[in-house]
């Protein structure tokens, strides 16, 4: 998945759109590999969590397709206790992005949000490895490769 979302973060970038096809892609691959890991309940709960909340986002502030598959599938594939650490850390990140673009008065009209959602992914692997946070079962068993 991390892969998916690193392709995602580049194309996201550079063209303003996330390939579609990544997300299921890895996330069937993730949970047909990985189906002990995540109770299947908490997949579907963060598939829709993922997909209403970011389709909200998507209507009032302008955000993509893209956008809601990236975060449906990734509640799909980790559950609603990683989509919510990512929503919120990816969340912040984006604010504090906006706020210093404001100042320096450069101002956009859309900012690509996949780059924002993998570097908070990261920042929970990393805290689960240095810090052994081994909460999440995906980190205990290096699944978060995928």
């Amino acid at each position: 998945m991390l892969i998916a979302m690193i392709i995602a973060s580049i194309t996201d970038i550079k063209k303003k759109e996330i390939p579609i096809f990544l997300f299921p892609l890895f996330t069937t691959i993730f949970i047909t590999i990985n189906h002990a890991v995540i109770h299947p309940i908490d997949s579907l709960l963060g598939f829709v969590i993922g997909a209403i909340s970011f389709s909200i986002l998507a209507w009032k502030f302008s955000g993509g397709g893209g956008d809601i598959i990236m975060m449906s599938c990734i509640g799909a594939a980790y559950g609603t206790k990683i989509l919510s650490h990512i929503i919120i850390i990816s969340s912040i990140m984006i604010l504090v992005y906006y706020i210093i673009m404001k100042i320096q008065k450069k101002t956009k009209r859309t900012v690509p949000y996949a780059p924002f959602v993998t570097i908070s992914f990261i920042f929970l692997l990393l805290g689960g490895i240095f810090y052994g946070i081994y909460d999440y079962r995906f980190l205990e068993n290096g699944y978060f490769l995928l």
